[in-house]
């Protein structure tokens, strides 16, 4: 029997505003809910890839100004920090 290996492609936009945005879970460990969401699928299953796509916040725009920009790289380095 084959292994499932599943890439992922992340809307990250879409993910904050559409799932995360006012609640207190800003800090989603992305490769943990989608090994889970593998695993519950297929237990031999194996995240093969993640990749997570996003705008970048523009601080003029933000509600937050500086702060948006600053939180939002903050995440993207955690992200590729917690990938490698």
């Amino acid at each position: 029997m084959q292994i499932l290996r599943t890439a992922f492609f992340i809307d990250g936009y879409n993910v904050f505003y559409g799932l995360l945005a006012g609640t207190s879970y800003k800090w989603l460990d992305l490769p943990s809910l989608l090994g889970a969401i593998i695993h519950e699928h297929d237990p031999r299953g194996q995240v093969a890839e993640i990749h997570y796509f996003t705008s970048p916040v523009q601080s003029a725009l933000a509600t937050r100004g500086l702060q948006s920009k600053q939180a939002q790289d903050i995440y993207v380095r955690a992200l590729k920090a917690r990938v490698v």
